[in-house]
């Protein structure tokens, strides 16, 4: 997401030091309270369920950002969110582990396809992680490097990994439930480019004539 500087002139207050160190706790507190609880987890469709809770939780998570509602300003609305969200990553794992379709047939030719995908997935997300210096919002609309061929070069880069990872351990199972993953990640990049266009207005729009995705 960019635009840190023009959300500030909108009259939003960036994230000071404090808070941005209490996010830090809650993400690996709820990353030890995910792996707890789903340690306990061994079936399938219950982990694709809590997979799909946090896809929905995500989901809000960004209309709530981006949107009119306050929600992403009450700090227990956010903890919740975040909590719920590494459960479901967590659960995805679960899923590929317990997959009740394993297809060894084309074993090394799926395995290799899914490294390829996977790293390839990896390097998108590098290459985008370098141009924002991490997860922090930008002062300007990036338009250079990855951002130049994707407008959403970290979602692409998840896409591939839903594709990737399930081929390498020939979870097929899990490779199927990527036909709900990957059209809420599609939500997830129209939900961002809705407020870029608002922030940056024609210089967004013409930027996406450019680039995909």
């Amino acid at each position: 997401m960019h635009g840190k500087k023009k959300k500030e002139e909108m009259g939003e207050k960036p994230e000071n030091a404090q808070n941005q160190g209490i996010k830090m706790i809650i993400t690996f507190t709820a990353l030890g309270i995910s792996i707890i609880i789903l340690t306990f987890i061994s079936d399938f469709f219950v982990s694709f369920i809590i997979c799909l809770i946090g896809y929905i939780v995500h989901t809000l998570g960004h209309y709530s950002e981006h949107g009119e509602s306050n929600i992403r300003k009450n700090s227990v609305f956010q903890s919740i969110g975040i909590i719920i969200v590494f459960i479901g990553w967590i659960a995805y794992i679960f899923m590929i582990i317990n997959d009740p379709i394993k297809i060894y047939d084309f074993f090394l030719l799926t395995v290799i396809a899914g490294i390829v995908l996977t790293v390839l997935g990896f390097y998108i997300c590098y290459m985008a992680m370098g141009l924002r210096k991490g997860f922090r919002e930008q002062d300007d609309l990036i338009t250079t490097g990855i951002y130049g061929i994707f407008r959403h070069p970290l979602y692409i880069g998840l896409i591939l990994f839903h594709i990737g990872i399930p081929l390498i351990f020939s979870g097929y199972m899990t490779l199927l439930s990527s036909i709900f993953w990957i059209p809420i990640v599609f939500v997830w990049m129209k939900i961002d480019e809705i407020t870029l266009k608002k922030i940056y207005g024609e210089e967004y729009v013409e930027y996406m004539k450019k680039t995909i995705f």
